[in-house]
């Protein structure tokens, strides 16, 4: 913990210090902390809830708000609400004069995905970044950058459809000349009685000649994207985090244009089916990423190869390799964010400055998760096509060999961290697509 709040100093110029007994704790083991510019002055606190107690907390490690900053919210209303976040964790607890020992995996994986929220939260007040994002200006944004990257427009259709909740929308898929080329759902809100949490995309159907009604015209793809974001609340839309923006409704998008774009008439391998499993997650990356890396395409023209003729066998991903190489400038990506980024009441833009700080984040420690991932995908391809059963390495042998090719901190004798890695068994072996798409 020392060199992490040692590494925020060094990035973002705080002091993270101790503050026990400023406010209760639920445990003993329980932590809390005063987050300081260097001038002094509190920006924020968080609890940090260490180790693992089995009777009464859930595995895994998570960070979440206990309040965010908020001015109308705060005691005198000329002073904000400072944020108050928690960041959960369950390492082996301390022994006796002994520390409680970390893994490298531990280290690496658990406080970068926590640590980079943690940070993301405090430094940038993600919550009082939610104004800016609202849903239906998302979407527009969205659209567009759709329409400019593949020469499509897509448009409402509701009614057209049987929809399941009076919140799914229905929308066609057209090319410029007017003519549907395929259809999707879009389930935006949260209802945890009755749809899990999350967010995912699917067919419904695929395009297919052989099931279409007549036999000549290929039945068009029809997709679905399910999202949980915070239902609007009279006349408030609803309003959206960064990462929700980016890990849901870009990335699902993504994959919803690899389904319907695709030009394939034989059912069995068209849109999201049979794709090469080091290729599925490309357009979903590909379009989470656009505002980070890429925007201004040459001459701010639609870049489009299903314009042409259909190949025999279309695969997006090969199509988004292309409009890489038609990029002009890898710095545009701050147009297309800052034309979604538009205050829900206000109108104002999102200040440029705070774009730099998302910008610097997306990358905060992005060296560690890579070793990470190259280390499961490592493990997982080594034990599934060259370890021999009662051969001369164990399991766990192998996970030792791996990791001192690929872990900066080697792990302790006794890690059994392949006991938890569930992606090795996994049919799809997600675990190298994600190497992959990083």
């Amino acid at each position: 913990m020392d060199g992490l709040f040692s590494l925020a100093k060094m990035l973002f110029g705080i002091d993270i210090e101790p503050a026990d007994g400023l406010a209760p704790v639920w445990n003993s083991d329980v932590r809390f902390y005063c987050v300081k510019y260097s001038t002094g002055s509190p920006i924020a606190y968080f609890y940090f809830d260490p180790y693992s107690r089995p009777s009464e907390k859930r595995g895994g490690a998570w960070m979440d708000e206990v309040v965010a900053r908020s001015r109308a919210l705060s005691r005198d209303g000329t002073k904000a609400r400072l944020p108050i976040a928690h960041m959960v964790c369950n390492q082996t607890p301390p022994v006796g004069s002994q520390p409680s020992l970390m893994t490298f995996h531990v280290m690496g994986g658990y406080l970068e995905g926590v640590g980079l929220r943690f940070g993301l939260a405090i430094l940038l007040g993600l919550e009082e970044l939610r104004p800016f994002f609202s849903l239906p200006k998302v979407m527009d944004g969205l659209f567009s950058l759709a329409k400019m990257l593949f020469g499509i427009d897509i448009e409402p259709a509701d009614g057209l459809a049987l929809v399941w909740n009076s919140d799914v929308r229905f929308y066609c898929v057209k090319y410029s000349t007017g003519s549907p080329i395929a259809y999707f759902y879009f389930d935006p809100y949260s209802r945890p009685s009755e749809k899990r949490g999350g967010a995912w995309m699917d067919e419904v159907v695929a395009r297919s000649r052989a099931l279409s009604r007549d036999g000549t015209k290929a039945r068009l793809p029809i997709a679905h994207m399910v999202c949980n974001q915070t239902p609007p609340v009279g006349s408030k839309p609803s309003i959206m985090t960064f990462c929700e923006i980016v890990e849901t409704v870009f990335h699902e998008f993504g994959h919803a244009l690899q389904h319907m774009l695709t030009k394939q008439d034989e059912g069995l391998v068209s849109g999201i089916r049979g794709i090469e499993w080091d290729a599925v997650e490309l357009p979903s990356q590909f379009i989470e990423n656009w505002w980070l890396c890429f925007g201004w395409l040459e001459n701010k023209q639609p870049i489009s190869p299903f314009l042409g003729p259909p190949p025999s066998r279309v695969n997006l991903s090969k199509q988004m390799l292309f409009l890489f190489t038609q990029v002009d400038s890898p710095v545009g990506g701050m147009d297309t964010l800052i034309s979604i980024a538009k205050h829900y009441e206000t109108g104002e833009t999102l200040p440029e400055d705070v774009y730099l700080k998302l910008f610097a984040a997306r990358t905060f420690r992005a060296g560690s998760l890579s070793l990470c991932q190259i280390k499961f995908a490592t493990v997982d391809l080594e034990l599934h096509s060259k370890y021999l059963p009662g051969g001369s390495e164990t399991i766990y042998d192998v996970d030792q060999r791996v990791s001192k090719r690929t872990q900066v901190i080697p792990p302790l004798p006794e890690d059994r961290f392949l006991c938890s890695f569930s992606h090795i068994f996994a049919v799809d072996m997600q675990q190298d697509t994600v190497v992959i798409r990083e």
